[in-house]
């Protein structure tokens, strides 16, 4: 029952220093790393066949 109460303490412990990091801001270098580490790591997808990018302009208004 000691080992329970030390790990959720323990744990508790390391959830609130980096809450506390992660509230000032000092861990969103280390978010964005890893958020580029990911898109690295799973390499270039094709876009998708089905997306179209319309253009409107006033010259196409016009027109219409």
């Amino acid at each position: 029952m000691k080992k329970i109460k030390k790990g959720l303490l323990v744990g508790f412990i390391v959830g609130l220093f980096m809450s506390i990091l992660y509230g000032c801001g000092l861990l969103n270098g280390l978010e964005w790393l890893m958020y580029d580490m990911q898109f690295n790591l799973r390499g270039e997808l094709s876009p998708d066949k089905r997306i179209v990018i319309v253009a409107v302009d006033e010259q196409s208004l016009k027109e219409i």
